[in-house]
């Protein structure tokens, strides 16, 4: 599965405006962050692009990704059936609709969980405090309801 299949697939369920990944715009930040967001989120749902995110303000952040967006041949984006591997049902029904906020938020947690181990509800609202805490007490219900632990699939 290659990052451009991956945003074709974004791109055709409406999750991102691929036409802006190389815009140095708010608009083409937002696309970017998305779907750094949502390639991270996709590995707990059975899809491993092997971007190795690092913490950034904005969440979990690959310049390697981030570069290959920048490299992207947006004439080849064109809407393509879920990456083989990736447990679409259950991915769509975490991701879809969510805010760049909600994804921002989830995602820190889960990198921060990932790589420092148990973080608390406490810890995760001073990492974010561009956010309310009433927004992160609901991303940090919603990750352990519907992400934590792994999704299994029959």
């Amino acid at each position: 599965m290659t990052l451009l299949e991956f945003v074709s697939y974004l791109a055709g369920k409406g999750m991102i405006d691929h036409s802006k990944l190389h815009d140095d715009t708010d608009e083409g930040l937002a696309a970017r962050l998305a779907t750094q967001k949502y390639a991270y989120l996709a590995k707990y749902f059975g899809l491993d692009l092997g971007y190795r995110p690092e913490m950034d303000l904005y969440g979990p952040y690959s310049t390697r990704l981030t570069q290959d967006c920048l490299d992207m041949d947006l004439e080849k984006v064109a809407p393509v059936p879920a990456p083989p591997g990736l447990h679409e049902k259950e991915f769509l029904s975490v991701v879809s609709g969510r805010s760049p906020d909600w994804l921002e938020v989830a995602t820190t947690y889960m990198v921060h969980k990932e790589f420092r181990g148990d973080t608390t509800l406490e810890q995760l609202i001073s990492m974010k405090p561009d956010h309310t805490p009433e927004l992160i007490r609901a991303v940090h219900g919603d990750v352990h309801r519907l992400i934590l632990p792994p999704v299994q699939v029959a």
